[in-house]
């Protein structure tokens, strides 16, 4: 429980170690997973437009950053970016709110991804992504997020509260069919492999949809390989590569069509590093 204690000690370690500053490759989160008590789901997610792997705390998260990966504006995101201090608990006062608090102090408040993006309408934006029931109903959420509000509306940054039924139904329903191969904990080595092994197989058979060709390559490494004596681990990889980024495709495009020639892998993706 210890670990989860945030406190000024803490606070300064993390600033020395550079948390919470930097641009895309070199930016390095506030907070990491192991710093919070587990909200069920965290994601590694990597991202070209940031130039490293995000770590993202929950699906609420999740979806945004996926958005963001695919659209052609963003130039950056930063995950878990910490609030000054001294700013929310002015705000907090000025509200008449209690501000969040540390063992021993006000607690560094962070939003959950700062975007950054060139030739948009607006140079950049911050999403708090939260369940919908809690942002609704829970008053100490609440209340934190007007202080979040406030903060970013005096910096002139659009201010946005995210949750899953804000995505068109389609959108909605390919993140949903991504959710459960993040639970997965293959290593980033490994993954890196298989997306280099499909991202080739699906060159081989652009037309096919890409359940037959799971099918088809299941048969022949279970000859050879009995870690897929399973008919369909082949297809349960490549959901997995699909749900992290390693493989993409369009989103607005319907699951059970996809082929062959749908799905890529952009090279860079090789190169990028993991967040520690």
């Amino acid at each position: 429980m210890a670990n989860y204690v945030q406190n000024t000690r803490k606070y300064d370690k993390w600033f020395k170690e550079g948390r919470g500053q930097g641009r895309n490759e070199d930016y390095k989160p506030w907070l990491h997973v192991r710093d919070v008590p587990s909200h069920g789901l965290s994601v590694r997610m990597p991202s070209l437009k940031a130039g490293r792997v995000l770590n993202l705390f929950s699906n609420n998260e999740f979806f945004p950053a996926l958005m963001g990966e695919h659209h052609p504006y963003v130039t950056d995101m930063r995950e878990q970016y910490p609030l000054n201090p001294e700013q929310t608990r002015a705000i907090a006062n000025q509200k008449n709110f209690p501000h969040p608090l540390s063992q021993d102090g006000d607690m560094v408040m962070t939003s959950d991804l700062l975007i950054d993006f060139a030739g948009w309408h607006v140079p950049r934006i911050v999403i708090q992504a939260k369940p919908f029931e809690k942002a609704a109903q829970d008053e100490a959420t609440r209340r934190k997020l007007i202080i979040e509000k406030v903060y970013w509306d005096s910096k002139n940054v659009p201010f946005y509260i995210f949750h899953d039924q804000m995505f068109p139904r389609d959108v909605r329903k390919n993140l949903n069919w991504m959710l459960t191969p993040l639970w997965r904990t293959t290593p980033h080595e490994r993954l890196l492999t298989l997306a280099n092994y499909y991202a080739e197989a699906f060159k081989r058979y652009p037309n096919d949809f890409i359940g037959h060709t799971a099918s088809r390559l299941n048969r022949l490494l279970a000859e050879h390989d009995p870690r897929y004596s399973a008919p369909a681990t082949c297809f349960t990889e490549i959901r997995e590569l699909i749900a992290k980024q390693y493989l993409r495709f369009d989103l607005r495009k319907e699951l059970a069509y996809l082929r062959g020639n749908d799905i890529f892998l952009d090279a860079r993706i090789l190169d990028l590093k993991v967040a520690a």
